[in-house]
């Protein structure tokens, strides 16, 4: 008898039910799908809609209002423009019997460039509510920092909202463009523009006509993993300033995992268009991508996943590195050893520069330093260094542009007596260009057009917290370089200071002073180098020759330094002022602070440094073996604060007055501070 083939009824019915599971799972994910694109579509849309919405409130008319909202003053919380707050009603799939429903509303807050460190110098941007009512402000606000929420209810019934913010100026439209034409009438030098009362390193390059860019002081949002740098273009008038441009910078760090092959972005990139400087957005293709590990700053999905250069990238020059090859990507393992990260899941260290566009962060190529230099805090307040600083950056800009080394600026020996003195670090960075926009500004600085910075993005960045400070005879002069820790710890005297680039004069003798920094993004950021230091690329400032002077026998060239320290005090503790700018701009005046020796018989002084960076006194030059009291003093005296000292030894002592416990033998750097606590 011959044997059956086949299957049995019971096979194949549990084949088939196994193929239905199957098929039921399949259909399942494709209604996953279909929802999950569905709802990605509906969320471009509401992004779509701020995006108008922003464009649509900087598409002013006049500066003052004429009417309801074609004005930039009529601008105000769901007020201005064409496009009204409320409800809007969209076909997203072509069917007009179905809508959506979104609803878009808008906030506004007016900001004017203001003195927050009683300087006589405008240094941060301020909300109108925050500024102290004996601040003079212009008309108008210098801009309108908006607010943009668009909400609508998806398929589950779940309210969803997307927020876009962005900057509204006193520009109008017509006039909002980097280049600004000029005529043979208006034609100047170029040169450096500097408040004479600054008591740091602030002002502005004139780069045509009377168009000028500001100088940028670094800072950070919350933390070391990001740092912030804006860059103002404005024109000065007789009683106000005119804001024409501004850009804002964000160099983020970033922890990733390699994902593999995916697809990525291209960095947007700022190229000339018709004689203007444009923003073109970044382009997707194939490349090695990379995921950001859960927990970091949301921008970092964009920096782990685009960060990555391809061989067509680097021949279209739209590659991210500012060298001629990609970078290779490191992790650091238990160890402290960094390794090359070439597998899935293999994790790395990376970090991205962004520019904020249409309110919304986009990753840009690498900053490309070209030039870094040093000096005293107050060698710009002369005219004649004013005019060879000018021709520096010139030069160092001419130098990149013809792919030439800049010359170092040519600096004197710096003379003092033992105590602090602080220096100073600028970094000249320009922006990645392509090489028909290189050869296009070659062509005007050969026919001598004075215009030619118009369409040469650059930057004048302060680098003293960020650049690497050494000294060549630490017995004679020590330099700060303190990590950015800004804490509040009673217990170990710890008031939020943090310093760098500050010399302490020790003892009579010579000692040579360097700055280096990276040249890429890891030069503007706190964090480890995310390649080992063998693959980086440094840039040394200028050497600058210290000599510290003074008497050998008896001696009488000894000094008392230290920090001035600022605390605001919370409901359960304190903060450093330095998080709480409007406070310390209404209650603590650096300016009128003053320390002197009960005696009279040496002088004080007070440098007042940009915040983060501490502020401190100097008393110098003090005779050997003195001992006596220090004191403190505000005029006019300020209800609204508590003078205190700080010693190693004696810890917090309550009111202004402090008795060395010792005679002077040596100089002495940090053991006092000054503490200013705001009630």
């Amino acid at each position: 008898m011959r044997p059956a083939y086949g299957f049995s009824l019971i096979e194949v019915m549990v084949a088939c039910i196994i193929m239905l599971i199957g098929v039921m799972g399949f259909v399942r994910l494709q209604s996953h799908i279909m929802q999950s694109e569905q709802s990605r579509h509906i969320a471009g849309i509401a992004r779509q809609l701020a995006h108008e919405k922003l464009t649509d409130l900087r598409d002013f008319k006049t500066l003052h209002r004429m009417d309801e909202n074609s004005s930039f003053q009529s601008i105000a919380d769901n007020l201005g423009g064409k496009i009204v707050a409320g409800d809007i009603d969209i076909s997203v799939d072509g069917d007009e019997t179905e809508l959506q429903r979104f609803n878009q509303q808008w906030q506004v807050r007016d900001q004017f460039y203001v003195d927050t460190d009683n300087d006589n110098v405008k240094d941060s941007w301020r909300d109108y509510e925050d500024i102290p009512n004996n601040h003079a402000l212009p008309s108008l606000p210098e801009q309108k920092w908006v607010t943009i929420s668009v909400k609508w209810t998806s398929a589950k019934g779940l309210t969803q909202t997307t927020s876009l913010q962005g900057i509204v100026s006193p520009v109008l439209s017509y006039r909002s463009i980097h280049g600004i034409q000029q005529t043979p009438s208006n034609q100047r030098v170029p040169r450096v523009l500097l408040a004479e009362s600054a008591p740091a390193m602030k002002g502005s390059h004139l780069i045509n006509g009377d168009v000028n860019v500001s100088f940028s002081q670094p800072s950070w949002p919350s933390d070391s993993a990001s740092t912030d740098i804006s860059i103002t273009q404005f024109k000065r008038h007789e009683s106000e300033t005119e804001v024409l441009t501004q850009a804002n910078f964000r160099t983020i760090n970033c922890d990733c995992q390699i994902a593999g092959a995916g697809r990525g972005k291209t960095p947007s990139m700022t190229i000339l268009k018709d004689q203007s400087l444009v923003n073109q957005p970044g382009s997707w293709v194939n490349k090695t991508v990379g995921i950001a590990t859960a927990g970091q700053n949301p921008l970092c999905s964009s920096c782990c996943r685009d960060h990555h250069d391809t061989q067509t990238m680097l021949v279209e020059h739209s590659n991210y590195s500012p060298g001629p090859s990609a970078h290779q990507h490191f992790g650091i393992n238990s160890n402290g050893d960094y390794t090359l990260a070439l597998n899935i899941a293999d994790p790395y260290l990376e970090i991205c520069r962004f520019k904020r566009i249409d309110g919304q962060f986009e990753i840009y190529p690498d900053w490309q330093l070209i030039n870094l230099t040093q000096f005293d805090s107050q060698y710009l307040h002369d005219e004649s260094n004013r005019l060879a600083y000018q021709q520096h950056v010139l030069s160092s800009l001419r130098a990149a542009l013809n792919n030439q080394q800049p010359a170092s600026l040519p600096l004197p020996q710096i003379n003092m007596f033992s105590g602090a003195l602080q220096l100073l670090s600028r970094g000249i960075y320009i922006e990645k260009l392509r090489p028909e926009h290189i050869e296009f500004i070659r062509q005007k600085v050969a026919s001598r057009q004075l215009d030619w910075l118009d369409y040469l993005p650059f930057y004048d960045i302060d680098v003293t917290l960020l650049a690497n400070w050494r000294s060549s005879a630490e017995h004679i002069a020590t330099i700060s370089q303190q990590p950015y820790v800004l804490e509040v710890d009673q217990q170990h005297l710890q008031f939020g200071q943090y310093s760098r680039g500050r010399v302490s004069g020790l003892t009579i003798g010579q000692a040579q002073i360097a700055a280096t920094i990276h040249r890429g993004n890891a030069g503007l950021s706190h964090r480890p180098p995310h390649v080992p230091p063998s693959n980086l690329h440094v840039s040394q400032a200028n050497t600058l020759l210290l000599s510290v002077q003074g008497s050998a026998k008896p001696r009488s060239n000894l000094a008392i330094s230290g920090d001035v320290a600022c605390i605001v005090k919370q409901v359960t503790d304190y903060v450093p002022c330095q998080y709480q700018d409007p406070k310390r701009a209404d209650y603590v005046d650096l300016t009128s602070l003053r320390v002197s020796d009960s005696a009279q018989e040496f002088t004080c002084d007070i440098t007042i440094n940009s915040s983060p960076n501490s502020s401190f006194f100097n008393c110098a030059p003090i005779t050997e073996k003195w001992q006596g009291a220090l004191h403190l003093a505000t005029e006019p005296v300020n209800p609204q604060i508590s003078l205190h000292w700080v010693s190693e030894a004696l810890g917090i002592v309550p009111g202004p007055s402090i008795t060395l416990p010792e005679p002077l033998t040596e100089t002495s750097n940090f053991e006092y501070q000054v503490l200013i606590i705001v009630k």
